[in-house]
Formats: C-alpha cells, structure tokens, sequence
C-alpha cells in the first residue's frame, strides 16, 4: 500500500463514518489535556487543530475560550458538517497536512489522534513542518502510538491505516527541530480521553540570537579546531572573514562572516543533501564567494534548530579532515 493509496483509504474511511463520528463526539466532554493546554496558550491566540473532524467538542471549547482557530481535515463530510455549526472564531479548511500553508503562524497546534494516521514514510516530516508554522515560544500537543510500525483497525465497521515511529525517535526529531517536551506520558489514561499510547506535549524554543562570536565559538568545540584571518588584519571588524581550519591539515571547514547585521557560517556538505536542506529551510542557502555546489551558507538564527546547527557544522568539520595522521604546523 503506497502512500497515496493510505491516505486515500483513511479519507474514505472518515466520510462514510462521518454521522456516526458526529453522533459520538458530540456527547463527549471535551478533553482534560485539552483544557489543561488550553491554560498555557495567550488570550485570544491563533490555534491550529489538524484532523478536526466535525468541530467538536475541542473546537467549540476553543472558541468559547476567546481562541481564533483553525481547522484542518482531509474528509470532505467532516469539514461541511463542522463549518455548518458556524463556531465563532472559527476557520474549517479541507486539506492534507502535508499540503496545508497557513496565511499566518500559529501560537498553538493540537493533532489529537491525527498524526498516526499518516504513512510511515512522512512521519519524520511532521515535526520540522509544525516548527515552521509556530511562532516563536508556541505550543504543540498530540497523541500517537509509541511503538515503530504500521497497523490497520477498524473503528465504526471501517478500516483505518495508522503507522508511528518509536518515542525515543520522535523525542529526537522534536529536539532537532527546535522543540522543548513539555510533558511526555505513554500509556495515557484519563476518563474523558480513554488510553492512548502516547500524550506529549512541547514548546517550540524562543528565537536565538547567536552573534558571530558565539558562531566562533561553536566550531572551536570540534577536536582540531582553530580559527583564521587570511584576508583581515582587524580580526574583529563586522565584515572580518574568519576561517575555522583544522590543525592536522589547515583545511577550512567553516567560513563565517556577517550579511546584512546578520552572521553566516558557509559549510561543505555533499551536493544532494545541500539541495535538500535549502529547498526545507529559508535560512540555508548557497554559499557566498564559493563553490555553490559544494558549499551552503546558513544563518544560525534562521529557521535552522540550533541541534541541526550542530550536526551540520560537525559534519562539514567531518568531510574536510585531515586523512590519517595529522601533519605538523
């Protein structure tokens, strides 16, 4: 079963059951994870619910608490019964997430059962996506399984695909795009919720401000590492080109300077992977006064997770190591 055939399935699946999903969401109270989360969202913040059903009862409750929302589905039914209750505040769009572009950023975003019914092969995408779409110090909260692997079960005579990745992997994806976990609890069980395999919440962390100094300084934690001033004699003008080399074998392996009052540290990194990485991020693009195929040139306080940062500025230092035994200077 291919992606596309997955979620076509889980689509048809939800309109045929969209009455019945109507019926029993709309005498359930509303969820205490929920509301709890709720608590910690500002008055009148933007909140994003992807898989929103029929609006209720999260929507509703949202909206009589001041919130904007919006609303996102892949089931045609669900959205056309959801928008004729006419919430206040209330936006319900048909869409995949992965085809979804929000106008403006959200301060929250709930997926409550949602995210394990994406294919296997998209679930490592979810998380950098949602960073992109939460300002800064905004929230996110969702359920999903907790165990890797791909299961079908049916709900309301229906057969639904769901897949998940291990936690420990997904705490891993959030922390390299950027997010602090909150609150991670597997077998979850409360009695307006019921048992779900995995409750976690996180907090997207407030932008950086990383000075070309402090960029410095995290290239010379790399074994090796030293920096150079081949063009400059004023080491510490705003426009001072600095070379970080290694001592085995004088090779640059990061090349930072300042655009625009802004730092950019130039990396080396294989053709595909810099393609990849500048058609996902804003801030990383190519290279500046070098080779463009090669070389990448991000800003570390754009839109790239400074865990990203990191693992690309050591395996820029990576590539361009001394072969053997280091020379001496």
């Amino acid at each position: 079963m291919n992606e596309i055939t997955k979620m076509t399935d889980n689509k048809s699946a939800y309109n045929k059951i969209a009455d019945k999903w109507r019926e029993v969401r709309d005498a359930m109270p509303i969820n205490k994870c929920i509301v709890d989360f709720a608590e910690a969202i500002k008055l009148g913040g933007r909140i994003l619910d992807i898989g929103c059903g029929t609006g209720r009862p999260i929507d509703t409750y949202l909206s009589k608490k001041g919130f904007i929302v919006v609303g996102i589905d892949i089931s045609e039914r669900m959205i056309e019964q959801a928008t004729a209750r006419n919430i206040p505040n209330t936006t319900f769009i048909l869409s995949d997430f992965f085809d979804y572009t929000p106008e403006e950023k959200f301060d929250a975003i709930i997926a409550f059962d949602s995210f394990f019914h994406f294919s296997k092969e998209r679930q490592a995408d979810i998380y950098p996506i949602i960073a992109k779409w939460l300002n800064d110090g905004g929230r996110m909260l969702f359920t999903h399984g907790k165990t890797d692997g791909e299961a079908e079960n049916e709900m309301f005579d229906e057969k639904f695909y769901y897949s998940a990745l291990d936690t420990k992997i997904v705490q891993e994806l959030l922390h390299k795009s950027g997010f602090e976990i909150e609150l991670l609890i597997e077998d979850y069980k409360e009695s307006t919720s019921g048992t779900r395999e995995l409750l976690l919440t996180a907090r997207k962390a407030d932008k950086r401000f990383m000075t070309k100094r402090e960029a410095i300084n995290l290239c010379l934690e790399l074994d090796g590492a030293y920096e150079d001033y081949p063009f400059d004699l004023l080491t510490e003008a705003p426009d001072a080109w600095t070379v970080m080399r290694h001592k085995g074998n004088r090779r640059g392996f990061a090349h930072i300077y300042e655009r625009g009052g802004q730092p950019i540290i130039n990396l080396k990194l294989p053709p595909c992977e810099g393609d990849l990485l500048r058609q996902a991020f804003e801030d990383i693009k190519p290279a500046y006064h070098m080779n463009k195929e090669h070389w990448s040139g991000l800003n570390p306080n754009g839109d790239v997770p400074l865990e990203m940062l990191r693992a690309l500025i050591a395996k820029s230092h990576e590539l361009t190591k001394p072969k053997g035994g280091s020379k001496k200077l």
